[in-house]
């Protein structure tokens, strides 16, 4: 499964995350996705990798445990993790 952000129609800054399947034929995940339970495990998955506990402080904006990396080290002053 690959994903890409998409500028959302209208006004306000809001973007569209789209997810898509990439392997032939399709390896069922994003059908999976589509069953709320599993998409809300999914939510709270990523929160927690965004520092999302209640009792977890976190960084300030974003680091290597949660959105940065190596490869997207030309994009890391954009990275804020309350944004999402």
């Amino acid at each position: 499964m690959e994903t890409f952000i998409k500028p959302a129609s209208g006004t306000g800054g809001f973007v569209s995350i789209v997810l898509y399947e990439t392997g032939e034929g399709g390896a069922g995940a994003l059908h999976a996705l589509m069953e709320a339970s599993r998409m809300r495990q999914a939510v709270r998955e990523a929160l927690v990798v965004l520092h999302g506990k209640p009792d977890d402080d976190g960084c300030e904006r974003a680091c290597y445990e949660c959105l940065m990396s190596f490869y997207n080290q030309s994009e890391h002053e954009l990275l804020d993790r309350s944004l999402v």
